[in-house]
C-alpha cells in the first residue's frame, strides 16, 4: 500500500466508526442481551435459533436507527455538553443529513427485516418503539 492510500483508508475507517458510534452499540448490546432470555422464557426454552438470530438482527437495526435519530435530534445540545461534545454530529464527523438518512434506513430496514423473518407484529412493535423513543422521549420529555 502506497503512502497516499493510507490517509484515505484512515479517513474511511474513521467515517465507518463515526456512523457506528451514532448507533450507540454499547446500549444496543445491553438491550439485546435481555432479549434472548426473554424469548427463551416466553417459549419455555424451545425457541428456534434462527428466530433468535433474526430477532436480534431486527432489534439491532431498530435500536441503531432510533439511537441515530436521537443523535440527530440532540446534535445541538450535544455540542454544548462536555459529556456529549465528542459525539459524531457534535464534532461534524458525519453530515447531519447523512445521519438522518442512515437512521431512517436502519429504522425502516428493521421493520421489513422483522416482518419478513419473524412476523408483522414484531415489525410494528419496532416501529412503535422507534417512534416513541424519538418523538416522545427525545423531542418532548428530554427537552423539558
Amino acid at each position: 500500500m502506497g503512502r497516499s492510500e493510507k490517509p484515505v483508508r484512515n479517513r474511511a475507517v474513521a467515517t465507518v466508526l463515526a456512523y457506528l458510534a451514532l448507533t450507540k452499540p454499547r446500549v444496543i448490546e445491553l438491550l439485546l442481551v435481555t432479549a434472548i432470555p426473554a424469548m427463551l422464557l416466553a417459549d419455555r426454552g424451545t425457541v428456534n435459533p434462527l428466530l433468535i438470530l433474526n430477532t436480534l438482527v431486527g432489534g439491532m437495526l431498530a435500536a441503531g436507527g432510533a439511537n441515530t435519530l436521537n443523535c440527530v435530534a440532540d446534535a445541538d445540545i450535544d455540542k454544548v455538553m462536555k459529556r456529549t461534545a465528542r459525539r459524531p454530529l457534535a464534532r461534524a464527523a458525519v453530515p447531519t443529513r447523512s445521519a438522518l438518512v442512515f437512521g431512517l434506513v436502519l429504522s425502516v430496514g428493521s421493520f421489513f427485516w422483522l416482518w419478513s423473518t419473524t412476523n408483522l407484529l414484531s415489525g410494528l412493535l419496532a416501529v412503535a418503539t422507534i417512534a416513541f423513543y424519538v418523538f416522545v422521549y427525545t423531542l418532548l420529555l428530554k427537552r423539558r
